[in-house]
């Protein structure tokens, strides 16, 4: 479906640091009552002290500097939030997750977009074929090669 697209929360974008406002409806299925209150109620927004530009990491050539310097932002976006968003073992359960983590993947697309000798590493043999660890929704521990996560089509049947 070409006219079909994920929603994501442009925390780049000096003019979008709020969290979205359907994100902060007390009571709806998007709003998370552990986050930061002045996030939560629409009184504060992301700093930009946190970093959250990822503006150097457009000038960055090499896909592991450009990932790191994109890192920091999204880790600080996570920590700004609060609550759920600030724990590996919770952050998915806050909806604002599922934005967040679309706008890192847009980021990384954004960067690749630019081309200038900019590339994935799937070229990496090292890359693809190192090991991660993840876990199922049954928290059984699954490991899979860098190779098998981009696989997802196949995956997902």
């Amino acid at each position: 479906m070409y006219d079909w697209a994920l929603p994501f929360w442009d925390w780049a974008n000096p003019l979008e640091r709020q969290l979205p406002p359907a994100f902060r409806v007390v009571g709806s299925a998007l709003h998370d009552p552990s986050r930061n209150a002045a996030l939560n109620d629409g009184t504060g927004s992301i700093s930009t002290a946190l970093g959250t530009s990822v503006t150097n990491a457009y000038a960055l050539l090499d896909f592991y500097n450009a990932q790191s310097a994109i890192n920091g932002p999204h880790g600080s976006v996570h920590g700004a939030v609060s609550g759920n968003m600030c724990c590996v073992s919770s952050a998915a359960q806050d909806p604002i997750f599922w934005l967040h983590h679309s706008t890192v993947d847009r980021q990384w697309n954004l960067w690749l977009a630019q081309g200038g000798g900019r590339s994935s590493p799937i070229g990496d043999v090292d890359w693809r074929n190192t090991t991660f660890t993840f876990f199922d929704e049954c928290c059984k521990e699954v490991k899979m090669k860098g190779c098998d996560v981009l696989r997802a089509a196949r995956q997902l049947s």
